[in-house]
């Protein structure tokens, strides 16, 4: 609202449209994680497995996205690629090490 020489103006827009479902995806996803310390990486994985058996419904496709585009990326880095969420949580929580790459940039 406005007060303009004690005046209201009220404007009602409509309801914003519902998001589209993410495309289909490819059968695998790249899941990039990076932290200041190997401490914070570890603490890291451990919040993202937690967070994924949280929220199963959630596309891997835009897990992976928002890890790549949406974070800094930080000298000690982990990476691990996963067909759903039930696989990187098992490679998050380290139960295939072969797996798992990580490197200090």
């Amino acid at each position: 609202s406005f007060g303009v020489g004690g005046t209201n103006a009220h404007v009602v827009l409509e309801e914003v449209p519902a998001r589209p479902a993410s495309a289909p995806s490819r059968p695998w996803q790249l899941l990039s994680l990076s932290a200041r310390s190997a401490t914070a990486l570890e603490a890291a994985c451990r919040n993202l497995a937690g967070h994924l058996e949280a929220h199963p419904e959630l596309p891997l496709a835009d897990v992976a996205y928002t890890l790549q585009r949406g974070r800094r990326a930080f000298a000690h880095r982990r990476v691990l690629v996963a067909r759903d969420g039930a696989e990187a949580v098992l490679l998050l929580r380290g139960e295939e090490p072969r797996r798992l790459l990580g490197a200090e940039v």
